[in-house]
């Protein structure tokens, strides 16, 4: 007896005109939109430069102040050059870790669910570091409240505290160690489909992003600046 095969067709359409069309009408209202704002809004623009009087605190272009927030709680080689690197290198080895392969092409959370939360929940902290700079740095880059006048000068906070080496190694290997075996232990189904090697970068980059977060929060509740100091690098 033969197999009845299924004659069920998925309906498809083409790129052009259907999905061309809406994105040139969403281009074009999202250009709209910030041509009015721009219209009726003037930017922001400080007082001409002064050799004889400098802004307290002087801030970078908006685009950057989320690098700029990021010194208050890394080394400046750990802000300015490792963090930035690893989101790009993060963001080029996605389409080689990725195994999901009824998410291609459709872009719904229900097939992309971890890659989605990981990508929104980034967006939204860099997002929020901008407006941390942009509207709780006053002078001195002291924590302002909305409500506090900056012709207030706060009292400087007081001393950081950096973690003893080997109390800051320990941590950071507990932490790397829990962060790559849990994983395994709760869904071992996604270490098997990524294997060792994708599973160990994948991982990898979690916990860094993850740490990221720590450490902001480590600096702002308990003020501990460095977890761990080397003569190459601190942390």
């Amino acid at each position: 007896m033969a197999e009845k095969q299924d004659t069920q067709k998925t309906e498809k359409i083409m790129t052009f005109p259907h999905l061309v069309t809406r994105e040139v009408i969403c281009a074009l209202i999202v250009i709209g939109v910030l041509s009015l704002f721009s219209i009726y809004f003037d930017a922001p623009l400080e007082d001409p430069p002064s050799a004889t009087r400098m802004p307290s605190p002087t801030k970078a272009p908006w685009y950057f102040l989320g690098l700029q927030e990021l010194l208050v709680y890394f080394d400046p080689w750990m802000a300015g050059v490792v963090i930035p690197l690893l989101i790009m290198l993060g963001l080029m080895v996605i389409p080689y870790v990725d195994f999901n392969k009824e998410g291609v092409g459709k872009f719904d959370y229900s097939k992309r669910k971890l890659a989605i939360t990981f990508f929104t929940a980034g967006t939204i902290l860099w997002f929020l570091l901008i407006i941390i700079g942009e509207f709780f740095r006053g002078p001195s880059w002291v924590w302002y409240w909305p409500w506090e006048s900056w012709e207030l000068h706060k009292a400087l906070p007081p001393a950081t505290i950096n973690l003893p080496p080997v109390v800051g190694f320990f941590l950071l290997a507990l932490y790397f160690a829990t962060g790559f075996i849990l994983p395994i232990k709760f869904n071992r189904t996604f270490y098997q489909k990524l294997g060792l090697v994708k599973y160990f970068i994948v991982i990898n980059f979690i916990l860094v992003a993850f740490g990221v977060v720590v450490k902001i929060l480590l600096r702002l509740l308990f003020n501990i600046k460095y977890v761990l100091q080397t003569p190459w690098f601190n942390i």
